[in-house]
């Protein structure tokens, strides 16, 4: 997901996206313009084992992750979706901050209903989950 930023001084030859693999690894590079050509810079990754250490510290284990989905990516921070019902907030280091942060809550869904959840948009801080039977359900909440 490439990332969305409310600095209105962007540069024109630089972008940042952050990618997630199918181990469920996330990535973050800067490409750069430089002579007419594309240039990768990896600056940070994050494995599922240190992924699942960072919600051991905020007393939430997961034995796998299953699933997993990035529903933001603005200002240096992300939004995670994971096994469908966990949703996480990660701050990459920066100017300002020198090691990642992340905060993390589960989601109010009967594990029944998690089965059936066959696509998740986020859209302005609201969560759609819509399952195999075509319900709709959406959460809301602040921060």
């Amino acid at each position: 997901m490439w990332e969305s930023t409310e600095d209105c001084d962007l540069q024109v030859d630089k972008a940042r996206i952050l990618a997630l693999n199918k181990s469920h690894e996330l990535f973050l590079y800067e490409y750069t313009i430089e002579d007419g050509k594309y240039n990768q810079i990896p600056l940070h990754g994050c494995k599922e084992d240190a992924l699942k250490k960072f919600l051991e510290v905020k007393h939430i284990s997961l034995s796998s992750v299953w699933s997993s989905k990035i529903l933001s990516f603005k200002d240096n921070t992300g939004i995670l979706l994971l096994n469908n019902f966990l949703l996480v907030r990660f701050t990459f280091p920066g100017e300002l901050l020198y090691s990642e942060q992340c905060d993390c809550f589960t989601l109010d869904v009967p594990p029944q209903a998690l089965e059936r959840i066959t696509d998740t948009h986020f859209c302005r801080g609201v969560l759609f989950l819509l399952d195999s039977s075509g319900w709709i359900c959406i959460l809301c909440g602040r921060d």
